[in-house]
């Protein structure tokens, strides 16, 4: 998020923290204008980004004066997550990159003129070699732990905002979990239901295979599918089919390759967040509006504390 933060013109990342002499270091030396302070809400910053583990999010997000952007999960208590919307008084949002993403709002429109037809099923299946994920080996002390780890808040999550936001409410039918030796989720067979459309959820850690997560939709004329990252369109997508569509509307032309990569190619996920003076609390952790809403002209602070 700092280098995203720091290509963004309209963001000037100024005060920043992490608990990790190392990483302030590391950090320092690639970003010598940051100022590191432990009294990171003490900073006149117009926004604070906390990336810290989700136990600490409520405690710190209460420091704050100004705007805050929050990794998921708000917190690992859903009573105390409530109190503290029904609290707080300061602009605020979750960062769930779904949530302003273009290739979403295109998926929005198609399904709003049904040109995916009517609507059949929602499958979520999610796989990994290893959990913790080899890079957030920084962060295995809480993301290992059944506390605030797992990849049903790390990763689920984001399809579970996804498909609220496409479907409406999520109810579970009932759900199979198996734990791995620190406690956290394993194996997950989950059906789940969003009014008429029913779900089925899979996840699982093990095995010598790419990892991926997909989100696909299933519709009686044309499916769409989110792919670690992407979103495509396809009208003939089969369960399990490594997805590489062409676009309908281009199948069978001579230049079907290149304008279908130019129409449905999927796009990397990104966050686009309004311009802001940044104060940036970010630890190794992560509700955002739909449409982030403009706080003030560039500064930015940045605080960042490591759970590991």
């Amino acid at each position: 998020m700092l280098a995203e933060m720091a290509r963004h013109p309209e963001f000037e990342p100024t005060w920043a923290w992490d608990s990790s002499p190392r990483v302030r270091d590391a950090t320092a030396a690639e970003y010598p204008s940051l100022e590191f302070s432990e009294e990171i809400f003490a900073q006149p910053a117009d926004l604070f980004y906390i990336a810290t583990p989700p136990a600490t999010h409520i405690p710190l997000a209460r420091q704050a004066s100004r705007a805050i952007l929050c990794e998921k999960p708000l917190a690992i208590d859903v009573t105390e997550a409530r109190h503290l919307v029904d609290e707080i008084q300061i602009p605020n949002a979750v960062n769930f990159p779904f949530a302003t993403h273009p290739t979403i709002t295109t998926l929005e429109h198609e399904l709003a003129e049904e040109r995916h037809g009517s609507t059949v099923r929602l499958e979520i299946r999610l796989s990994f070699n290893d959990w913790p994920r080899q890079w957030q080996q920084g962060a295995a002390s809480w993301l290992a732990q059944p506390d605030q780890g797992g990849f049903l808040r790390e990763v689920f999550s984001h399809f579970a905002y996804l498909t609220d936001r496409i479907l409406g409410t999520v109810e579970l039918i009932e759900a199979e979990v198996e734990r791995g030796p620190t406690g956290t989720e394993s194996t997950v067979r989950a059906q789940l239901q969003a009014g008429d459309v029913p779900i089925l959820l899979t996840g699982d850690v093990g095995g010598s295979a790419p990892d991926y997560n997909e989100w696909t939709l299933y519709g009686s004329k044309a499916s769409y599918r989110t792919k670690t990252g992407t979103t495509s369109r396809s009208g003939t997508t089969t369960a399990g089919e490594i997805f590489s569509p062409t676009c309908r509307r281009h199948k069978g032309s001579k230049s079907s390759s290149t304008q279908s990569r130019r129409c449905c190619a999927a796009a990397r996920i990104h966050c686009q967040i309004s311009p802001t003076r940044y104060a940036f609390k970010n630890s190794s952790r992560r509700s955002s509006p739909p449409h982030p809403k403009r706080i003030a002209p560039p500064r930015s602070a940045l605080k960042c504390e490591r759970g590991g």
